[in-house]
């Protein structure tokens, strides 16, 4: 996918965004460049436009790198983080779901999945991801804090002192 975006940003941010994609052109030129090269030059420019909040050439960046990398769970991860801070929750449901199939110990991905689901009302999938995420790590204080918000929602107000007290 070609990364097109005209944007207006600080002439430092512009130089380093240049450079940057410079280096990612450089890399496909390469006649010889792995795919697993390639797709961290992509992943690098699209950190770089995540960075910078410019979230369109990112995912671009993003896809790119999953799609020549597909078992590198880290680049669905980012898109997902991406998604959600553009508000497509839904999107960035599945990304973190896919990423966590190819990392099942991907702790922060099923913790970010608990409270985006939580965010769209699906209290029993959001329980379900804390519990895993609890079963990775014991006592975590985003789980207990993902549990306090459940339980907050459910009006279990005890329960949910319990756990905000425990983060």
């Amino acid at each position: 996918e070609r990364v097109q975006e005209e944007i207006e940003v600080e002439d430092a941010v512009a130089n380093q965004l240049r450079d940057t994609r410079r280096e990612m052109e450089g890399v496909i030129a390469e006649p010889d460049a792995s795919a697993a090269r390639l797709a961290a030059a992509y992943g690098t420019l699209g950190q770089l436009y995540h960075a910078y909040e410019l979230f369109d050439a990112a995912q671009a960046c993003y896809r790119n790198a999953s799609l020549l990398d597909p078992q590198d769970f880290g680049w669905l991860h980012l898109q997902a983080v991406a998604s959600r801070s553009q508000g497509k929750l839904e999107e960035a449901v599945a990304q973190f779901e896919t990423a966590w199939s190819l990392q099942p110990r991907d702790f922060a991905a099923l913790v970010n999945v608990g409270e985006l689901y939580l965010e769209l009302n699906r209290e029993d999938d959001a329980e379900a991801a804390f519990q895993q995420a609890m079963a990775l790590s014991p006592g975590s204080p985003s789980v207990m804090a993902g549990l306090g918000n459940l339980a907050l929602g459910r009006r279990e107000f005890e329960n949910a002192a319990r756990y905000f007290t425990n983060a």
